[in-house]
């Protein structure tokens, strides 16, 4: 297989670039990653298949991920907000 190596990129960049461009020739794209930060591309021309579910990823499975990520982000938010008013009343 190909590979493509930029020194400074980070591989999820690359991904995004390759995706961009690929949607601008209208060509279809197969992204094979369990990286949840690549649902970002899933898309009408861009297709994610996670090799460790063994499966595509619907629009559905995407919308439950982005809740799922954003319940956990939102709760440690309100566990250091809390954790710091505890702590200014210890003291």
């Amino acid at each position: 297989l190909p590979s493509v190596d930029l020194p400074n990129y980070e591989a999820d960049d690359l991904i995004a670039t390759f995706c961009k461009n690929a949607k601008l020739e209208k060509k279809n794209v197969v992204i094979v990653s369990s990286d949840k930060d690549l649902l970002q591309l899933h898309g009408k021309n861009t297709r994610i298949f996670d090799p460790m579910k063994n499966k595509f990823i619907n629009q559905e499975d995407v919308l439950t991920i982005v809740l799922y990520l954003n319940i956990i982000f939102i709760s440690n938010l309100l566990m250091m907000y809390f954790g710091f008013m505890i702590s200014r009343k210890i003291t």
